[in-house]
């Protein structure tokens, strides 16, 4: 019994540091079903083809102004060139305009956190601010990311 009871405790310690370490990578159920099959599982991006998002993402999302093309990105879609990685992409986005407010949050966030920085948490009242201005075309929305200060921030 004494035997039973130690493997349970190791197994118990053993999933709690896997947990927290799942926790920091868990995945977003919104992400997973709309977004990862271009930018791939945990965000690493298709080289020439789709920007990556890991290690990118939350340099944006500690912007004003990143904030804002991100959200606007997911909500209104992006077309044209973009500069990632030392590559110019040409492409399209598609506005994601089945997701509602909470989910857009949702999967910012998670993308956000994927290179462990702590940029404020989206809202969906904060999406919500977003859609609600004047409608952005993918071509307006790709205009925003060419703005210097998040290219520094996000190469």
């Amino acid at each position: 019994m004494r035997l039973a009871a130690s493997l349970a405790v190791l197994a118990l310690a053993a999933a709690s540091v896997a947990g927290g370490e799942a926790r920091a990578q868990a995945a977003s159920p919104v992400y997973d079903q709309t977004c990862a099959m271009c930018h791939q599982r945990g965000g690493a991006g298709a080289p020439g083809a789709f920007p990556r998002l890991a290690g990118r993402a939350g340099a944006l999302a500690a912007l004003p102004a990143g904030r804002k093309m991100m959200i606007a990105t997911v909500v209104f879609g992006m077309s044209g060139a973009v500069e990632a990685d030392k590559q110019t992409i040409h492409g399209m986005m598609p506005a994601l305009v089945q997701l509602n407010d909470a989910q857009v949050a949702q999967a910012l966030n998670y993308i956000a956190a994927l290179d462990g920085r702590k940029a404020r948490p989206f809202t969906a009242p904060e999406v919500a601010a977003v859609r609600a201005q004047a409608r952005l075309t993918p071509a307006q929305v790709n205009a925003m990311a060419h703005d210097p200060a998040l290219a520094k921030a996000a190469p």
